[in-house]
């Protein structure tokens, strides 16, 4: 756990002032920084409003390197576009949502397009994303395309090996959620 987002129902003058400086304030969101977070005086935080606690799990380099790896050694190289893509995910980051809370969805960065400091610029996610700013990703158990393609309708599933993909996780201790429609990364989670 490396870092925490306090959400505030009503925002409060009661609030710390050394709290409330450091603090990132919106219509209905309250964020405090990790120093501040240490700090925090429980005592004080009992005259907040009702909060909801969003934990941030980390992920290092080298996990993030090797999940990345696996996907690619597990579900074939992925690409921009849905129809030539061997694998899909979508994925968002904290800041994502925290404004709009929408997703992305691309074909997983293939080697050579990740590296030690996250996802670089341009390939198949189209810009960079440090790894510490992504907060879920998500790889369906199946995907589709259906569209027209040089001049042809096309109708292509596409099975994605989840399960095989989650063993080796496993086996590498990397963090994940299966179910029957999806491998995740939750690297958010959260309490009411």
């Amino acid at each position: 756990i490396d870092c925490y987002a306090l959400h505030c129902h009503s925002p409060s003058e009661q609030t710390p002032r050394s709290y409330r400086r450091n603090a990132v304030r919106g219509e209905s969101i309250t964020a405090l920084n990790c120093r501040s977070l240490r700090s925090l005086d429980v005592q004080k935080l009992r005259f907040w409003p009702p909060v909801s606690l969003i934990v941030r799990h980390s992920m290092n380099t080298k996990d993030w390197i090797k999940f990345f790896d696996l996907c690619n050694q597990v579900l074939g190289e992925g690409d921009y576009s849905l129809y030539h893509s061997k694998n899909w995910c979508s994925w968002t980051t904290f800041k994502r949502v925290t404004s709009d809370g929408l997703y992305w969805a691309r074909g997983l960065p293939k080697a050579g397009e990740y590296g030690e400091h996250g996802v670089n610029d341009g390939g198949n996610w189209g810009q960079p994303f440090p790894y510490k700013s992504i907060a879920h990703l998500i790889i369906p158990r199946r995907f589709e395309f259906c569209d027209m393609y040089q001049g042809q309708f096309i109708h292509k599933q596409t099975e994605q090996e989840i399960d095989r993909l989650s063993a080796l996780l496993h086996e590498h201790g990397i963090e994940h959620v299966i179910s029957e429609w999806a491998l995740e990364l939750r690297l958010i989670s959260g309490r009411a």
